[in-house]
């Protein structure tokens, strides 16, 4: 395995079945995270897969090694899923100041903001009595 190689999510996925696996020996799980640690997985081959899921409960493994292993990596994936979020957002920040310019006078804008929508009151059909509509007329 290439450091840094893209883990696809068959790969994850046998990873996954690797430390599920019944009478699969501590060393063997250690060696799978090890080399996990070493790959670029992206969060949705994480998700996809179940990887992820199946990494975390390896926290509470009887062997402590495992347990240590399993933690480094979370801990890892965790600031990488942290620092993805924190480029996102500052993509966004950059995205709203290169958009349509300050808002107009008067505190308006193209696009209304989620505060500034009124919810729309729930329109009802006229009631009409069972059998026609007559029943209470009086009109005469």
């Amino acid at each position: 395995m290439l450091k840094d190689t893209p883990l696809t999510k068959d790969e994850a996925e046998d990873f996954a079945r690797l430390m599920t696996k019944e009478g699969a020996s501590s060393s063997e799980i250690v060696d799978a995270l090890d080399n996990l640690s070493k790959r670029d997985v992206s969060i949705q081959v994480m998700i996809d897969s179940g990887l992820g899921k199946k990494v975390k409960a390896q926290r509470k493994h009887a062997d402590a090694k495992v347990a240590e292993a399993a933690d480094k990596l979370t801990a890892k994936w965790k600031e990488q899923v942290a620092n993805v979020q924190k480029k996102e957002s500052e993509a966004k920040g950059d995205a709203k100041k290169e958009g349509k310019g300050a808002p107009k006078a008067g505190g308006s804008s193209d696009s209304p903001k989620k505060a500034d929508k009124k919810p729309e009151a729930k329109k009802e059909a006229p009631k009409t009595p069972v059998g026609g509509g007559d029943v209470g007329d009086k009109r005469g």
